[in-house]
């Protein structure tokens, strides 16, 4: 049977607190329910309110006809397990989040939750919900590819892996910082070959952090200063480049596209000046560069990050906002999340859209502090506390949270907005945007499981377990609603 839950709420509880409550309709609902003709209802579960609806007779509403009211039940999680209520008259609607988060809506967010419009060219694209909601996306319940294992065989055993991706032949592309190898492994998760090893020469790393589709025939693997290392899809090793900011010092991060466009984001003006003491904010201008630093597009000064200073250095606030940005088809979407905003530029500068998330609260309150320091307190050892206490309660805070910290964009070009969390250990909740239809919802992945790549018809993930094991997932992917 359809069911369609349309909103799912992240609230602020006390991290472990598990309760079950009734709630009210919003006004959204309510303007919703009188055009359509629906009924809902919804549970809070500590982490997440879910409001289901289903097309019937609505029992408070003009012209409804003995539609009797119910409620949910929801199992003992902070994760929503199966939520289901079949006992009255005939009303039987559920949602099982399993490895994932499944939702069934329609394909987009409802045309009454979002706002198109033009401001002197510029195509704004606006959520009107004041909360976040599922999105209409499914994923799989069991991964339909795994690598990696705790012991054995040490091509399968995978360290601070920092990237992925499938290639055009069907392999997988996995990059193992722990022995800087770039490892293949077919469809089938069988080890193919490894190419790198560390060193300072061609094809080899000092600190592998990171790889990008930055070639159209091929792709990159980083280095620790941003060093860019050039392959074929078959894994031949092509150049070795060195990015720098104009000062010519290390980016302190970077993007690039298929058609070898690269942005990069400096540490911020006057970095190299000396260290700063207490909370700050560092900026920097956004630049596009040729492979020699050469400025070729300037997008204006930004804000690297919140950043806590002390006499030996500094290092980003754990509650500090930064700019995210990343290149896609010849277009930039940048944002810092002090807003819940994207900008799509051209890479000329040219301001094409801004995309705009529902309207959260982003406070500092006393009680994100509390939550913070206690997620610091529950991931360390006991005689660690009294050092973490004292380092946590001396901080300055900013004064609002960032409503995003990380962004993948999907081989579609749907933007995956990383949300917040003070706890680690917490459900990564993903906002998925699209440049089109605006914002589609959330998608919430399991703790300890990182977003790698997306594509048309799954994603990979990096997870981890509670000794530490790595492990890189393929996940089936769904953008389609249910029947």
């Amino acid at each position: 049977m359809a069911f369609h839950p349309r909103r799912v709420v992240m609230g602020m509880p006390s991290l472990g607190e598990i309760s079950t409550r009734s709630c009210s309709w919003t006004a959204n609902d309510r303007n919703l329910a009188r055009r359509s003709g629906i009924r809902a209802s919804c549970v809070v579960t500590g982490r997440i309110r879910l409001v289901a609806y289903r097309r019937e007779p609505a029992p408070d509403l003009p012209g409804s006809q003995g539609a009797v009211p119910g409620e949910a039940v929801v199992g003992e999680s902070t994760r929503v397990g199966v939520v289901v209520n079949k006992n009255l008259n005939g009303w039987l609607w559920g949602a099982a989040l399993a490895i994932g988060a499944t939702a069934c809506a329609e394909s987009s967010a409802p045309p009454e939750m979002v706002a198109v419009r033009d401001s002197a060219g510029v195509r704004i694209v606006e959520s009107l919900s004041d909360s976040r909601y599922a999105a209409p996306w499914v994923l799989g319940n069991e991964p339909s590819w795994t690598v990696g294992e705790r012991e054995g065989d040490s091509d399968y055993l995978l360290d601070r892996v920092v990237g992925a991706m499938r290639l055009p032949d069907g392999n997988i592309l996995i990059a193992n910082g722990g022995s800087n190898q770039l490892r293949f492994y077919d469809p089938s998760g069988r080890f193919v070959r490894a190419e790198g090893r560390e060193g300072e020469g061609p094809g080899e790393f000092e600190y592998m952090r990171a790889l990008g589709a930055c070639r159209a025939d091929g792709f990159v693997a980083f280095d620790l200063n941003w060093q860019s290392s050039a392959y074929t899809v078959a894994g031949e090793f092509i150049e070795k480049t060195v990015f720098r900011a104009p000062e010519g010092v290390t980016p302190y991060n970077l993007s690039c596209d298929a058609h070898g466009h690269v942005v990069l984001l400096g540490w911020g003006r006057g970095a190299t000046e000396g260290p700063r003491i207490g909370f700050y904010q560092a900026y920097d201008r956004l630049l596009l560069v040729d492979d020699d630093g050469g400025v070729q597009g300037d997008y204006g000064q930004r804000l690297v990050s919140e950043r806590i200073g002390t006499s030996g250095g500094s290092r980003p606030h754990p509650a500090g906002r930064a700019t995210v940005f990343s290149l896609h088809a010849d277009q930039l979407y940048v944002g810092s999340g002090e807003h819940f905003e994207v900008e799509v530029r051209d890479l000329d500068n040219r301001l094409r859209a801004l995309l705009r998330g529902p309207t959260i609260d982003l406070r500092v309150t006393d009680a994100v502090r509390s939550d913070y320091l206690n997620a610091r307190l529950r991931a360390a050892a006991e005689d660690r506390h009294p050092v973490i206490r004292s380092e946590v309660e001396g901080w300055d805070w900013p004064e609002n949270l960032p409503s995003f910290v990380e962004m993948v964009i999907d081989s579609e070009g749907v933007l995956w907005l990383r949300a917040f969390s003070v706890d680690a250990d917490a459900p990564n909740v993903w906002s998925l945007m699209d440049p089109k239809a605006g914002y589609l919802g959330d998608i919430e992945l399991p703790a300890r499981h990182s977003l790698l790549a997306v594509g048309a018809d799954d994603l990979l993930m990096l997870a981890a377990d509670d000794l530490g094991v790595q492990r890189v997932v393929m996940i089936d992917l769904d953008r389609r609603s249910n029947p």
